[in-house]
């Protein structure tokens, strides 16, 4: 299985939804690369990356967050899709969608479309790339939470957007900002 992450195969957003549900269900997968960060017992606001297999530019990525209690990431979307599962506790998510007729470079409205609560056996919550994937992950229950996440290849530096409700306000990501889904990657 160790040859497996020595690259990550190109996938469209179906295929690493279905490799998500058999990697989380894979024994070997969960005790070697999931379990052990079970035990961190880091205090943050932001989930952290705690490993990252394949390049977020050339070809499909997966990478493992620990969430600890209370963390949660801005609301955010990202410049290819997207798919994660719950492998650990629950998380809960919060879609948007943009209601701006007269998009300005940095002016966004959101409207919230729906929210969910994500347990492990519930499968993957996929979105797409841009406005195809506004959304905020978040861990409100009291106990620590693990998931994993799989994106499609980007073009470029740009990793996504950040959005801010309360000032109608968007800004572009750029890979290596201090927000990269929470906290830059630590890589195993």
């Amino acid at each position: 299985m160790e040859r497996m992450w020595a690259e990550i195969p190109q996938m469209t957003l179906d295929e690493a939804r279905r490799f998500l549900k058999y990697i989380t269900r894979e024994p070997k997968f969960v005790l070697t690369r999931i379990l052990p960060h079970a035990t961190s017992h880091v205090r943050s606001s932001e989930p952290i990356v705690v490993a990252t297999y394949g390049s977020r530019e050339a070809t499909t990525c997966l990478q493992v967050f620990v969430w600890p209690s209370g963390a949660a990431t801005p609301i955010h979307d990202h410049t290819a899709w997207g798919a994660y599962q719950c492998v650990l506790g629950t998380l809960g998510e919060e879609r948007y969608v943009r209601v701006d007729e007269d998009r300005a470079a940095d002016v966004a409205h959101l409207r919230k479309e729906w929210q969910r609560q994500w347990y492990p056996e519930d499968g993957a919550s996929t979105v797409g790339a841009y406005d195809a994937g506004i959304h905020r992950v978040t861990n409100r229950s009291g106990k620590l939470a693990i998931s994993v996440h799989m994106y499609g290849p980007r073009s470029g530096a740009l990793d996504g957007r950040d959005y801010d409700p309360r000032r109608n306000y968007v800004c572009d990501r750029i890979e290596g900002d201090e927000f990269n889904h929470g906290l830059p990657a630590l890589y195993l």
